[in-house]
């Protein structure tokens, strides 16, 4: 009758232990629901600013726009200031406020050929000189790493 006794006041007592509490929303989490929301994101076909191009989304993604994402990418996740970011594509499956990550869309003028400039480009001299200078950059890295192990 002892053992049965304690038995019953071990489950009694232990019971609550392991029982799933009932747990009011966190603040935190109300706030980046609400926030997630706020974004506009976008799909199908977006055209940037300046006549850089024109992006179609594919499948699977959202776009979200510059303002936002550099706010994401600043104030959410904590990395320096960039203003070239045109947008980002964001998984349509994922909370952008969460556990995310997303492909950073930005454009540098730097290499822009004009179409008409590109019919005047030797495209085989082009290559053979690349291949050159990367024939000699090549060598090069071979005795920096030669001098580094040898010491």
């Amino acid at each position: 009758m002892r053992l049965l006794l304690q038995t019953l006041l071990l489950v009694v007592f232990t019971a609550p232990a392991f029982a799933t509490p009932l747990v009011a929303p966190d603040s935190t989490d109300i706030f980046l629901d609400s926030l997630e929301a706020s974004f506009h994101y976008q799909t199908g076909e977006i055209k940037f600013d300046n006549s850089v191009g024109t992006l179609k989304v594919p499948q699977g993604f959202r776009y979200l726009n510059g303002k936002e994402s550099q706010f994401v990418l600043h104030d959410l996740w904590g990395n320096p200031e960039d203003n070239t970011v045109l947008g980002m594509l964001v998984p349509d499956n994922m909370a952008i406020t969460g556990n995310a990550w997303a492909f950073i869309i930005t454009y540098d003028e730097m290499g822009y050929v004009e179409d008409d400039d590109a019919e005047d480009i030797d495209y085989d001299e082009m290559l053979t000189n690349i291949q050159s200078e990367e024939k000699d950059i090549n060598e090069a890295r071979e005795k920096e790493a030669i001098l580094l192990y040898t010491w």
